[in-house]
């Protein structure tokens, strides 16, 4: 009696009764059937040079896709004609792939080309190849390399001889109506339930066609072999699961994994340490998930944009949560991050605007990175353990521990804000997109404004910066459309490159004596801004400064300007008056764009 066993990963099981695996889970079957493939040695370097093949020979048409149970298959002649062939890294050998898109039928690789060996299907050789029907991949390749044999939507059969080595990312995509078959003889791979694992059964490369289909029925459930280790990247990508279970035993989840999948809820096992970059990317219909309590790391994108999620709760054992790994997962409204938890990456729990009120940052938490709670608008503070070592909190906002550096300031907070005294520098968006804030007084012991530390800010009317700052950096307030004035300490030197983009309410504009250099686009788009004198400290202005600034009028120069850039001022339709406050030859010396 052939014995099986299981742990569950979804109900229903899928029985494919044949079987290439050799595993004390399922009896051995071997087949004495065989035909010899064509071989050939060689000991020298091949030439340098690569080619597509010069002669054409007509393949035969397969009969019937063979049984998984045989050690080689009869296959027609080479399909020379239509493949390219390149020297491979060794230099003796060659990869394959197709000569074009449009290439057709069955495909049978050689196993020598010139004498050579054919050693790979090279990386997406046979990509978009949408025609082709079958391919044969006989003794002598080693490789399928990355993305090989992908979007090939025809594809209805796969032959992989037993010296194929190394299966890359991606090799064999999803294709409707698919079978792969492995030789018996393979110490690699073998397919199980439809599936392509391999030999030992630790890893799954690549899902049973019926959950990958984009034109299946949606599956219920599925079995895994209870040895099962990792699931590779793409395994599963598109699957049509309604539950995903990870089962025990299962260590690390590779990259991309269930991208795409339509499952509804996700629960992952105890043994689960590794959920690699965007494994669930893209999971739309994705609702709940359960984290194992084994769990260290969640990588970059790992649950992108999965819309329809509406629990995050991180367990103690994760430390590591990367950029972008629950971006736009608009409609969680159950947040909570696990004590263990060190780094969180940036933007990672951006466009979590279901989530209201304060959120707590673990004792733990060395690094948030930037825009980690970006588009959270409903997050209204943020509370950081006492016991962190690395941050502190204050009126909600998160700071480093001894107070010096302003870091995160919450979307959701309203009116003021009140900075402590001590306070040097303000972080990167540290105040970005908080559109409900009309005040940030700033204190006299400010250093250093980082990039976009005000950007969207679109409430905030008046800004004043201490005189120990000395630059306004790139997109420090752009889109802050509320903003009707602003006066130019005398200590700034530099206004960067659209300092001030779009701040369409700015009227009144004093640029002190302290500024060298205007940056490009610095004022692009402020469109009520009527009149701009430029000191004569200025030496250097970038190109489309005052860009679509429609109601400026008149603009006056003084001496000391060395240059400014092409098209200062483009579509600026009311400007009738540009004085400069030199002799003609001073102007001449000025270095001009096309203005």
């Amino acid at each position: 009696m052939r014995r099986k066993t299981f742990m569950t990963l979804l109900g229903l099981t899928l029985m494919v009764p044949l079987s290439s695996c050799e595993t004390p889970l399922v009896e051995s079957v071997s087949s004495e059937s065989s035909v010899s493939s064509q071989e050939s040695s060689n000991s020298s370097s091949l030439d340098s040079s690569s080619s597509s093949a010069h002669s054409s020979s007509s393949a035969e048409s397969f009969l019937s896709f063979p049984s998984s149970l045989v050690t080689d298959v009869p296959h027609g002649a080479p399909t020379l004609g239509q493949l390219k062939f390149l020297v491979d890294e060794s230099q003796r050998g060659y990869t394959v792939g197709a000569i074009s898109e449009d290439i057709t039928g069955d495909v049978v690789i050689p196993s020598t080309y010139k004498g050579y060996p054919v050693t790979a299907i090279r990386s997406s050789g046979f990509e978009w190849c949408s025609k082709i029907t079958s391919i044969y991949i006989p003794k002598g390749v080693k490789r399928i390399e990355a993305d090989a044999i992908t979007t090939c939507f025809n594809l209805q059969w796969i032959f992989i001889s037993e010296t194929v080595e190394t299966i890359g990312d991606n090799a064999i995509g999803p294709h409707d109506n698919l079978t792969i078959t492995v030789s018996d003889a393979s110490p690699y791979f073998c397919t199980y339930d439809g599936a392509l694992y391999t030999k030992d059964l630790t890893e799954i490369i690549r899902a049973p066609l019926e959950i990958t289909s984009f034109n299946s029925r949606e599956v219920t459930s599925l079995y895994l072999p209870s040895t099962l280790e990792v699931i590779r990247s793409h395994a599963f990508t598109s699957c049509q699961l309604g539950t995903i279970e990870i089962p025990q035993g299962v260590k690390s989840i590779g990259y991309e994994a269930f991208g795409n999948s339509h499952a509804k809820s996700l629960y992952i096992s105890d043994t689960v340490e590794t959920i690699e970059n965007e494994a669930f990317y893209m999971c739309e219909y994705l609702k709940t998930i359960r984290f194992g309590n084994h769990l260290k790391t969640i990588g970059d994108g790992a649950f992108f944009f999965c819309l329809s999620l509406t629990n995050i709760n991180i367990p103690d054992s994760v430390t590591s949560i990367g950029t972008e790994a629950f971006y736009g997962c608009h409609k969680v409204t159950s947040f909570s991050l696990g004590s263990g938890l060190t780094t969180i990456g940036e933007h990672a729990f951006d466009g979590l605007d279901g989530i209201s009120g304060s959120i707590s940052i673990p004792k733990n938490v060395a690094t948030i990175g930037r825009s980690a709670f970006s588009r959270a608008e409903n997050v209204t503070a943020f509370e950081v353990d006492a016991r962190n070592t690395h941050l502190s909190s204050f009126d909600g906002v998160i700071y480093n521990k001894e107070k010096t550096e302003l870091i995160m300031c919450p979307e959701g907070k309203a009116g003021s804000v009140s900075i402590p005294d001590g306070v040097t520098s303000i972080a990167e968006y540290a105040f970005h997109d908080c559109s409900l804030l009309t005040s940030i007084p700033l204190p006299d012991s400010l250093l250093s404004v980082d990039t976009a530390a005000f950007m969207g800010c679109s409430s905030l009317s008046e800004m004043e910066l201490p005189v120990g700052v000395t630059e306004i950096p790139i997109f420090a307030f752009d889109g802050c459309t509320s903003l009707t004035s602003f006066t130019v300490g005398k200590y700034i030197e530099k206004i960067g490159t659209w300092a001030f983009f779009g701040c369409s309410s700015l009227a009144s504009l004093d640029l002190g004596y302290g500024v060298t250099e205007i940056s490009e686009q610095a004022f692009t788009g402020c469109s009520s801004l009527t009149t701009v004198e430029i000191p004569e400290t200025i030496t250097k202005i970038g190109r489309y400064t005052f860009k679509k600034c429609t109601s400026l009028t008149s603009v006056t120069f003084n001496v000391g300007l060395t240059s400014f850039g092409e098209r200062l001022f483009e579509d600026c339709s009311s400007l009738t008056d540009v004085t400069f406050l030199g002799t003609i030859d001073e102007w001449n010396a000025i270095e001009k764009g096309d203005y």
